[in-house]
């Protein structure tokens, strides 16, 4: 007898106890001598199954560690078990857990176990595996019918709310799954020097250096709330509805984290508040960002040899707007900029398209900054430029779900409350990889066509 059957059984026993209780409740009594036997003897069956579980588990964790690296997937590299975790349910497993015995998720309790064995940390729910949040999905698109047609209820058409973009990945910063304990990487900071010397000469000597980018676990979480019923009976359009907002709830955060994450407060530190970053100044109280400093915070890039790799831009759509709106003439100069501009001066803008600026990729995030300070300017705003694949982003294990459907705000209403927890941390493998500004005011320049 396997895991799931045995869980199937024990859960069919709680079923036939809870329903000798339920009738006692219902008719306002208390339990017969006859529901009292057969209640005492689903307490002793499940004292039996409680047994069969413990020792099926401790086979099947022997089985799967026999002669096993924990950290080598079991059947190789050859993609079985990642194609496995694309077909995991997330709220088959959910249902499994609020209603054993009703749902079959034999199949995501399986694959929970097997992410538990790899990281060698134990879920405090269930583990969800990464590839299903990654899952690509064909974009349903509603067509047009006649007034004659009824109504319809059309879930599979749902329509999410706004969310901010995520940018960071999508830059290309080097994503780190299943990871187990703490992270030391180790990074060369000086190497050997070469000198010239006379014939028969000595040459002198010199060392490499050396020092470490450490990444560790911290917790993200968020706690959502379902009706039971439609976890139970979900459809696959729910299915894609929970898997999308448990995905965003999360990855939103993360991903506005690596751009302005500070290091307090269990939070990891990104690329803005990373000490060793050179920023560029626009002005004392800050000031418009200029073709010319936009092509200044490439030079400090380059000058520090890092002009490589995945190269890009990462700032606000507001600061863009901004870009869009402001000629190259101005500010090419140190010198007091012209205050009128005419086609045949310049007829290009900092930025003459959305997604370029001074030759590199730019994407645009809400989650980017604008509500910096400097000397007495306020609402400023931050641009990142730098080799993305340099910001490393690093996963313990998987999503961790934990369902309560006993939780005051969702008992009396039949809800859940699913907590989704994340480890996760963030660090940079150079800072002379980034630079960028992060005074640059969003009133644009006024300028006059004469």
């Amino acid at each position: 007898m396997n895991i799931q059957e045995i869980r199937e059984q024990r859960a069919a026993v709680i079923a036939n106890m809870r329903a000798l209780e339920t009738t006692a409740e219902r008719e306002d009594r208390d339990l017969t001598d006859e529901e009292l036997r057969r209640f005492d003897e689903g307490k002793a069956k499940l004292a039996t199954f409680d047994k069969r579980l413990e020792r099926a588990e401790v086979l099947a964790a022997a089985e799967r560690s026999m002669d096993v690296d924990r950290n080598a997937p079991r059947a190789g590299h050859d993609g079985t078990f990642e194609e496995a975790c694309r077909s995991f349910q997330v709220t088959r497993a959910i249902a499994a857990m609020i209603a054993p015995g009703e749902v079959d998720a034999g199949r995501e309790f399986e694959l929970s176990q097997e992410i538990a064995r790899r990281s060698g940390r134990k879920p405090t729910g269930l583990y969800v595996p990464h590839e299903v949040f990654l899952e690509r999905r064909d974009v349903l698109t509603s067509g047009s019918g006649g007034n004659l047609v009824p109504t319809q209820h059309r879930a599979d058409l749902f329509i999410d709310r706004l969310r901010a973009s995520l940018q960071v990945q999508a830059l290309g910063a080097t994503v780190l799954n299943g990871l187990v304990g703490d992270q030391d990487i180790p990074r060369l900071t000086g190497s050997a020097t070469a000198y010239w010397v006379a014939e028969h000469g000595a040459i002198t000597e010199s060392n490499h250096t050396f020092d470490t980018v450490s990444l560790s676990p911290q917790t993200v979480g968020a706690e959502v709330e379902y009706s039971r019923r439609m976890l139970i009976n979900a459809v696959p359009a729910v299915e894609a509805l929970v898997r999308g907002d448990l995905a965003n709830v999360l990855a939103t955060e993360i991903d506005a984290k690596a751009i302005a994450g500070d290091g307090t407060s269990n939070t990891p530190t990104g690329v803005l508040n990373t000490s060793g970053i050179t920023w560029v100044a626009l002005g004392t109280d800050g000031d418009n960002m200029t073709y010319e400093r936009a092509l200044e915070v490439i030079s400090t890039v380059s000058s520090d040899n890092a002009l490589g790799g995945r190269l890009g831009w990462l700032t606000h759509p507001k600061l863009v707007k901004v870009l869009r709106h402001t000629p190259r003439i101005f500010g090419a100069t140190n010198t007091t900029p012209a205050t009128a501009w005419t086609p045949s001066d310049n007829p290009s803008f900092v930025m003459n398209a959305p997604d370029d600026l001074a030759g590199y990729p730019l994407r645009q995030s809400t989650q980017v900054p604008i509500d910096l300070t400097k000397g007495t300017g306020t609402d400023l705003s931050a641009a990142i430029f730098g080799n993305w694949s340099d910001l490393l982003i690093g996963y313990w294990s998987a999503v961790d779900i934990l369902v309560n459907p006993y939780h005051s705000d969702v008992y009396s209403k039949g809800g859940v409350k699913i907590n989704a927890l994340q480890d996760v941390d963030i660090a940079v493998r150079h800072p002379e990889s980034f630079s960028g500004v992060k005074d640059a005011l969003l009133t644009p320049y006024v300028w006059t066509v004469s």
